[in-house]
């Protein structure tokens, strides 16, 4: 019995005292393998549709003139007039000019670009203006005089005989005259200065 017990003992001793074994887990994380990142070439896109609409211009002022070209026009007689005194409204470069100024030259004047002018119309009236054209060699008007002013009377017709008028008129329908371009009047085929009588008919 005795060594029984003894036997006992001893494998307890042993099983007491045998090394212990350390069971190391290795854990190891499953890693993807690296793949080098690639990088792909933009792609440039462009808008579907209508283009953009162009930008708005800026309007474009048409000037209020008349232009005749190659159009023979009778002009009128200083005597067609009668003796009124003319306005002093008189622009231009006038210059001074020992060539003569023909009143009534074997060929006169011929209009070829004409401006009427721009007035404000801030009445009923309506006026018939004489304008004399001092037109040079080269047909530029060198001076615009005013000769005379007829208005129209209730029934249209320029009958009423005045010596001024509202000064805003007179000054626009130099201004016009002095733009006035014509051919040269001539005398034995050669140009030379004339003078030439024309109307405008203005509202005001």
């Amino acid at each position: 019995m005795a060594s029984l017990i003894l036997v006992e003992l001893i494998l307890l001793a042993v099983i007491h005292f045998w090394p212990k074994t350390q069971h190391k887990e290795s854990c190891q994380a499953e890693q993807e393998p690296e793949v080098p990142a690639l990088m792909e070439a933009p792609i440039i896109t462009y808008q579907s549709g209508k283009p953009a609409p162009p930008s708005p211009q800026v309007p474009i002022k048409v000037p209020d003139e008349k232009i005749i070209k190659d159009q023979e026009i009778n002009f009128l007689e200083f005597n067609d007039i009668g003796q009124a005194d003319s306005i002093g409204l008189s622009r231009g470069s006038t210059g001074v000019s020992k060539s003569k100024v023909y009143d009534h030259p074997e060929k006169p004047p011929s209009i070829v670009y004409i401006v009427e002018p721009t007035i404000e119309n801030k009445t009923k009236e309506k006026a018939l203006i004489y304008v004399s054209f001092l037109v040079n060699k080269k047909g530029d008007v060198e001076e615009a005089v005013i000769k005379r002013i007829l208005l129209f009377d209730n029934e249209g017709n320029p009958t009423i005989e005045v010596n001024d008028l509202d000064k805003r008129v007179l000054s626009a329908v130099i201004k016009a005259a002095l733009q006035w371009e014509f051919r040269p009047a001539k005398v034995e085929n050669e140009a030379v200065r004339a003078h030439t009588l024309q109307t405008f008919t203005v509202d005001y």
